[in-house]
């Protein structure tokens, strides 16, 4: 008896991990499906934001430099912030629009943190 009792005690701390919804900061969010994920994002609050300030049409789908998202994901959040509202200070002569004076900073963050979350479901393949 005292075989199966060991594994069963060491699987059911696993099996509770593994139950956990994809909300709940299980950390379940990465194997959603990147598809799935990536239209829940679209659609959220922050999502129409993006198409609302324009940046859809440099960055979504099927844009020049939607690729370019996934660079977010090697940066503190903080220096995605700034990028956001002023990319000269970084990069002069990018064509990247400033948007200070038009977003204020937390506004910025939420839009930071939902680039780098977007960029996670971003295949290195063109998307068909």
């Amino acid at each position: 008896m005292r075989r199966l009792v060991i594994p069963v005690l060491v699987l059911l701390p696993l099996a509770a991990s593994c139950s956990r919804s994809a909300d709940d900061g299980g950390g379940q969010a990465a194997a959603k499906d990147p598809v799935a994920r990536r239209a829940e994002l679209e659609k959220s609050p922050t999502g129409v934001e993006f198409v609302e300030l324009g940046c859809a049409g440099c960055h979504g789908v099927d844009a020049p430099y939607h690729l370019r998202l996934k660079q977010s994901l090697g940066r503190p959040l903080p220096e995605v912030v700034q990028w956001i509202l002023d990319p000269q200070a970084e990069r002069p002569g990018t064509e990247m629009p400033s948007y200070k004076g038009t977003i204020d900073e937390a506004r910025a963050r939420r839009l930071a943190e939902w680039v780098q979350e977007y960029a996670r479901t971003i295949s290195a393949a063109p998307a068909s």
